[in-house]
């Protein structure tokens, strides 16, 4: 899927380069990328197709966070079980996390594919780490991983995606965060190829020098 057209693409990707050199650009930057957001949700149509991406993309998500609620049923307790405060034992104390990233694969009208370029590299760049789609396992159950009895997800507080037109459409917590916090627009959203789901751990050793 090409991405949607947005007249002011060009500003976007000048702010993008410049960023580094002057905060106000960053500001721009943001301003830039949530007008184009609202821009295009407020031109979008769901048909039935885009629901049903929809649902394979959310599919999806919920496939990164299983492998998640899996692995938090053990690693966290086995990572307790090697930390001492044992100054000879080499793991003291750990930091753990979870973190996915959504890919973007488009081709354009060419026939060439591209992969996380464009736009779609300044949206990614967009989602800063350890916020939103990153979170620590203490926090694991009540952010990450929705209740299975919440079928209707965040739906009805998720921008975008209030609409009648998706009444009983579960939305996960990656959609609702990459709507809502960090300016995808719903035709990004469903342009999502796949996640990358990653398990980050911080082992720690505290060496001590004496006096």
């Amino acid at each position: 899927m090409i991405p949607p057209y947005y007249d002011k693409e060009q500003e976007i990707f000048e702010c993008y380069w410049e960023r580094a050199y002057c905060a106000r650009i960053n500001d721009k930057l943001s301003r830039l990328l949530v007008e184009r957001q609202r821009t295009l949700d407020e031109s979008f149509v769901w048909t039935d197709e885009a629901i049903a991406r929809l649902k394979a993309v959310g599919e999806k998500a919920d496939e990164c966070l299983n492998h998640f609620k899996a692995l938090q049923g053990k690693l966290p307790q086995w990572l307790k079980n090697q930390c001492s405060d044992d100054r000879a034992k080499f793991l003291n104390d750990f930091e753990l996390s979870y973190e996915i990233t959504p890919v973007v694969s488009w081709t354009d009208e060419t026939g060439e594919t591209f992969l996380d370029e464009g736009i779609y590299e300044i949206l990614e760049c967009q989602i800063h780490p350890i916020t939103h789609l990153s979170i620590d396992y203490r926090m694991f159950e009540e952010s990450l991983y929705f209740k299975s009895n919440d079928q209707d997800g965040y739906r009805m507080v998720t921008h975008g995606f209030d609409t009648d037109r998706l009444v009983g459409v579960r939305v996960n917590y990656v959609i609702h965060e990459l709507s809502s916090h960090l300016g995808w627009s719903i035709q990004d959203i469903l342009n999502i190829s796949e996640f990358w789901g990653e398990v980050v751990v911080r082992g720690q050793h505290f060496a001590e020098v004496k006096q």
